[in-house]
């Protein structure tokens, strides 16, 4: 089964008091702001996902002219990433970073 955790970092949406006060029962698996790894970038795991969603965007040969167009484009290419890779990725970047 698929365990989803939801990381709360120091975003805005993340620090309003509406979002702090989720409970437990509607989110079982949350990682308040002050929490893991979500309080330094390098650890957590959706900047490394933002980083492979970019790298593979920069590859594609036309920049989209239209809000409309840079939606398709952002959905296309999530839908694209398989859902290992960014848990493999995450795994070898935090090996990086720990190690330099």
């Amino acid at each position: 089964m698929l365990r989803i955790i939801f990381m709360q970092d120091r975003a805005t949406a993340h620090m309003a008091l509406e979002t702090q006060r989720l409970p437990p029962e509607n989110v079982p698996h949350l990682w308040r702001k002050d929490m893991g790894p979500a309080n330094d970038p390098k650890l957590n795991p959706i900047e490394n996902l933002w980083f492979i969603l970019e790298n593979i965007l920069e590859e594609k040969l036309s920049v989209p002219a239209t809000v409309a167009g840079l939606e398709r484009s952002l959905l296309d290419t999530w839908r694209k990433i398989a859902l290992e890779t960014p848990r493999i990725s995450f795994i070898r970047y935090q090996l990086e970073y720990k190690l330099s």
